[in-house]
This record gives C-alpha cells, sequence and structure tokens, in this order.
C-alpha cells in the first residue's frame, strides 16, 4: 500500500503542500484532480522520491521511500512524467527497453524482449518498434513512454504505476485505452495514481478521487462523491452540470459555456457595446449569461436593479401599484412559492406557504414556520411582475427607492397560477414606461466618539432589558446602532468570536440536531428560519446552510466580525452569536430556538460556553 501521511512542503516560506494525508490501495486507481497550480506535480515528486517533504513522510508496502535502494524502489513503482525529454535517435523498442534496464543491466534476456514486444501490443504501437523515437508525433511518444513504464512493473505481481497526465496530447480512442489499461492492471493488484485534467475519464475509470486546491485536499471520495457542481466551481472556477450515466450509474461532467467579447479584453477592437442601446446590451448580456440574476446584470450595465427590469416593460415586466400591504395580504392564495431576501452579502431562501398575516401603519408580518417575515413595507416602493423567460421563472419583486432588490416571491410548480395572474390584473399600474431611478452613493455610517456615550447610563440600560426587542428602544435613546452597543456592551455580556469557532458552533448544533434561530435580512424586511439544520457547506467564499426548504448564503469575505452576545430578558439570558460586515452592518444572527415567555434553550447555551473562545 502507498501511504502519504501529513507531507508538507514550502519553497521560500510559499506553502506548495499542506498536510495532505491519503492512502492507495493495491486493485486501486486514484485520480488526483485539481486546477494548475494546485500541487499535484509536487506531490507526485514526493512519492516517486525526486523530492523530499519538509515534514510528513511517503511509505510504499509499509516502509519509507528512503529506506529502499534505487533498484528495489524500480522494481515497486514506475512513473509516466509529464515531460519526457529524448534527444538521441533512439529507436522506439529501445526507450521501452530501459524500463527492464533495473533487471537485466545491459544484457536483455528473452524474457525481456517478450515483455517489450507485449507492452508495445498492449499499447498499439508495434508498427513503431523500429522508428526513430524523434520520427514520432507526440502522442506516439507518449504511447511509448506508457509502453516503457509498463515494461517496467509487467512481471512483478505488484506495484505502484505513477501517471502524470497519461493522456496529454492523445486522441479519443488512445486517451480511454490508456486510462483502460491502467483500470486493468489495478484489478490484477497494482496500485494506479493518475494526475488527471480530464474529469470525464476520472469519473469513468477512477475508482477514487482526490481533489486538490492550493496545496491542500479539498475533497476525497468516489467519483460521485467528489463530482458535484459545487466542489468543481470551487476548485476550478467553472460551472457544470452532473449527470449519472443511466448505463454505467458514474457522473458525467457537462461543462457550461463560457461566453465572452472580444471588445472587453481587446483594446485594438472597436466597442460595439458602446454603440449599442441599453436594452440591447441588456438582452446580449441575457442571452450570453442566462443563468446571470438582475443584480450581475444590473452591476454589467452599471444601473440599479430597478432599472434592469424597466428594460422589460411592455413585454416580459409589469410594473404594479406599491400598495403594498393590500399586495401582500393576497400572498397567502398562491399557495406555496420560492421566498429570497437579500441584502448586499447575505441571501435567504424559503419554500413554503404565506400564512397569519397582520400588518399596521409600519408593519406587515407572516408569523408561520414555513414563511416567519418581518416586512417594513414603507421602503418598498417598487414593485414588478416579472416572467423571466431565460430560467423559466415569474416571481413578484419587491424594490426600495435606490432600486435594490429587497425581496422575490418565485412561483413553483405547486404555485396557483392563476391566483398570480389575478393579482398581476388587480395591482397593474397604468403607468408601463420606464422612470429614472438614480442609484444613491453609499454614504459610510459615521458613529459618535464611545466617549460621547454615557457607559454608566447605557449598562444601566442594557442590564434592564426584559426582551429582545428592547435593544432597538436602546440604540435610538443613544443615538448609537447594534455593532457599536455591542462594543459597548457590558463586561462578560458581548465576546468576540473567530470565524472558525462560529464555524464550529454550527458544525456542532447540526451534528447533534440543536434546533437554532436564524434571521437575516435588509433594513426592509427580516427573515426568520427556526429548526434544525440539516446540511452546511464551506467553499472558502461562501457559507452556506443549504436544506431542502431553506438556504442561508453568507459571502465570507464580506464577514467583518464575530459576536458572541448575552442579552437579559425577562426569561434569563439570552445567548446570540452575530455576524458583521466590515462596515459594522449586521448580516446574520443566530441564536437557540426558544417559545416567548419560556426560558432559552439549554443545549445551546451549553454549546457556546462550551465551544467559543473569547478574543483580544
Amino acid at each position: 500500500m502507498l501511504k502519504v501521511d501529513s507531507v508538507t512542503y514550502a519553497v521560500k516560506k510559499r506553502t506548495i503542500l499542506k498536510d495532505i494525508t491519503f492512502s492507495v490501495r493495491p486493485g486501486e486507481v486514484l485520480a488526483l484532480l485539481g486546477a494548475n497550480g494546485a500541487g499535484k506535480s509536487t506531490l507526485l515528486r514526493m512519492i516517486t522520491g525526486e523530492q523530499k517533504p519538509d515534514s510528513g513522510s511517503v511509505s510504499l508496502y509499509g516502509k519509507k521511500l528512503q529506506d529502499y535502494n534505487s533498484v528495489e524502489l524500480a522494481s515497486l513503482k514506475a512513473t509516466l512524467s509529464q515531460h519526457n525529454v529524448v534527444n538521441m535517435p533512439f529507436l522506439c523498442q529501445e526507450i521501452i527497453m530501459m524500463g527492464r534496464y533495473p533487471y537485466h543491466r545491459n544484457n536483455p534476456t528473452n524474457a525481456d524482449h517478450d515483455i517489450v514486444l507485449e507492452t508495445m501490443k498492449v499499447c498499439g504501437i508495434e508498427h513503431l518498434a523500429e522508428r526513430s523515437f524523434l520520427t514520432l508525433s507526440g502522442g506516439e511518444q507518449q504511447r511509448v513512454q506508457l509502453a516503457r513504464v509498463l515494461a517496467q512493473l509487467w512481471d512483478r505481481k505488484r506495484g505502484l504505476i505513477i501517471l502524470d497526465e497519461p493522456v496529454t496530447g492523445l486522441d479519443m480512442l488512445y486517451q480511454q485505452q490508456t486510462m483502460a489499461i491502467a483500470r486493468a492492471l489495478a484489478k490484477k493488484g497494482y496500485m494506479v495514481l493518475a494526475v488527471l485534467h480530464e474529469i470525464n475519464l476520472a469519473a469513468q475509470y477512477a475508482d477514487r478521487i482526490l481533489m486538490m486546491k492550493n496545496g491542500r485536499r479539498w475533497k476525497d471520495g468516489t467519483p460521485s462523491e467528489v463530482l458535484t457542481p459545487l466542489d468543481i466551481y470551487s476548485v476550478f472556477s467553472i460551472e457544470t452540470e452532473v449527470m449519472i450515466n443511466p448505463r454505467t450509474l458514474k457522473p458525467f461532467v457537462l461543462v457550461k459555456e463560457i461566453r465572452l467579447q472580444a471588445e472587453n479584453f481587446n483594446s485594438w477592437l472597436p466597442e460595439e457595446s458602446k454603440q449599442q442601446s441599453l436594452k440591447d446590451r441588456y438582452i446580449s448580456l441575457r442571452e450570453m449569461y442566462p443563468h446571470y440574476t438582475i443584480r450581475d446584470i444590473a452591476r454589467q450595465l452599471n444601473i440599479s436593479e430597478a432599472s434592469t427590469v424597466m428594460l422589460e416593460l411592455n413585454g416580459n415586466a409589469v410594473l404594479l401599484e406599491a400598495d403594498i400591504p393590500a399586495l401582500l395580504r393576497n400572498l397567502p392564495a398562491l399557495k406555496s412559492v420560492t421566498t429570497q431576501t437579500y441584502s448586499e452579502h447575505v441571501m435567504v431562501e424559503r419554500t413554503g406557504i404565506y400564512q397569519n398575516y397582520s400588518s399596521n401603519e409600519q408593519i406587515v408580518k407572516f408569523d408561520d414556520e414555513d414563511i416567519d417575515l418581518n416586512v417594513s413595507h414603507q421602503l418598498w416602493q417598487t414593485v414588478f411582475a416579472y416572467n423571466d423567460i431565460y430560467n423559466n421563472e415569474k416571481s413578484l419583486q419587491f424594490f426600495n427607492a435606490e432600486g435594490e432588490l429587497l425581496y422575490k416571491a418565485t412561483l413553483t410548480d405547486e404555485s396557483d397560477i392563476d391566483v398570480y395572474d389575478a393579482i398581476v390584473r388587480q395591482f397593474r399600474s397604468p403607468r408601463q414606461e420606464p422612470f429614472d431611478i438614480h442609484k444613491s452613493k453609499v454614504q459610510s455610517y459615521k458613529e459618535i466618539p464611545d466617549e460621547s456615550v454615557n457607559q454608566q447610563l447605557f449598562c444601566d440600560s442594557w442590564h434592564a432589558m426584559k426582551n429582545a426587542d428592547e435593544l432597538s428602544v436602546i440604540l435610538r435613546k443613544f443615538g448609537i446602532r447594534r455593532s457599536q452597543a455591542i462594543r459597548l456592551a457590558p463586561d462578560n455580556c458581548a465576546a468576540k468570536m473567530s470565524l472558525y469557532n462560529f464555524k464550529k458552533v454550527m458544525t456542532h448544533c447540526m451534528n447533534n440536531e440543536i434546533p437554532v434561530k436564524l434571521q437575516a435580512g435588509n433594513r426592509s424586511c427580516i427573515h426568520t428560519q427556526v429548526g434544525v439544520i440539516k446540511n452546511l457547506i464551506d467553499t472558502g467564499s461562501c457559507y452556506q446552510v443549504a436544506d431542502a426548504k431553506c438556504k442561508l448564503f453568507v459571502q465570507e469575505d464580506a464577514i467583518g466580525s464575530v459576536w458572541h452576545i448575552i442579552q437579559p430578558t425577562i426569561t434569563g439570558p439570552m445567548h446570540l452569536l452575530e455576524l458583521y460586515d466590515h462596515d459594522g452592518e449586521l448580516m446574520l444572527q443566530v441564536t437557540g430556538k426558544h417559545e416567548v415567555g419560556k426560558e432559552h434553550v439549554e443545549e445551546w447555551k451549553n454549546t457556546l460556553e462550551r465551544m467559543h473562545l473569547i478574543e483580544s
């Protein structure tokens, strides 16, 4: 067995490999996948013994590589390198015979000649035996080198075959043949380790796939476990669809097309987009990038999201009267919908039915396990009914005065389309022409100096709180915002913690089925989700709760700080975790599930007290 144990390697303080651990068993094909520069070839040099790791070890059949002599090692492993330089006009059969050198030492036997002939036949190159290696095409040279590698271990009963990009330069037939040979030998007890860029060959022929990213092991498992659209995008930054071949039950990866406009990257070409109307540019972008969201398109056009939808007025978009309370009162009749609540760095998606509607002059509320939503409806200024023909979706979309998309309700297969059509007819505005919406400049919030806050009075007010809502009253009283209040909180009432420990708490709650309450949204609406988290995904750039009915997306690089807050209530201290962006805006609030008037969940409090670390 090949065992790689905690291998780390750096060059001039730049880490190339970090704590890589895995093994390859006899009878197994392991494919190494990763983007260029992920560390795959460096890892192979550690395994072949060309380089030594800074720490960790590589062992073969229970013995470290450095403990073998060169002849012993040559009889146990053979390597097809990515680059095989031959400058002398050797015949092809002479190149292949070099694989037998550890055994014959310039005096090949009849058995050696038979093995060379047999490996040439297997690789389909026997007709090239008398040809000079230098006269061959790149693909033919690659097949000759493969035959050399096979000849080296052909009569061994065990061995490790290392293939570094073995199908480079090969046509479709010989790509398949090369991997078929590797798998056939694995079935006879050999170990095969192959670096591949052809992801579908890995899916087709590998027993396991080790995916690498930035010198680290990203994921290790069967092709079905590793080859997901999310993991492929995380490693290769390419969008894909993954399907299951109904005949082989193995995954097949379909890469989505990338479309570019030459004038965007070649400054010497005329910029046709400048000569196009805004609507023509919009249509071009939608056709070129059908998966783009309205926010993506708006950023490309440098206009607001509402202005982007307005480009389809008198077509796929209908402007509705912004009588928000009356319009929202009709939503329960839609039945099941998928809702999305947007802020700059967070998006919450929930599928369910609107129930338990209530409203007053300022707030509209839906209070149910399916959809728990609080809306400050005066901040919703523009409403569209939008038929997205590119993604086959119909939705109601709500925007603020600056044209930012705040909330969306999209029909599902279980929605009542007749109710949707009736809402559009009832609230259709007589004005169906575009109007100006000017994107406001983002103004940074200027906090009052901490020393201007009466600390004693503030701390007294904090300790006197009887429910969570009273904090908003305190903020208005002292003229401060939430992030400053947390920073000024009394001793032992607020502690900064790392994002790493926040993730540990979330994972612990998921694994132990501890119910939590998640709150996220924007200044106009707050979405609340309560229950047990079923699935967490951490891509490094986006942290996700990915449950069947509820999804939460948090942009990780926007997170400025994480706090553990202990807030007094009449039923006892309430423990919260809060994420803030770099500007001090609240992104996400997490607390334990609890019922009003009852003591807070003990499991949640115990988890925080046991797992979080206070940082200076």
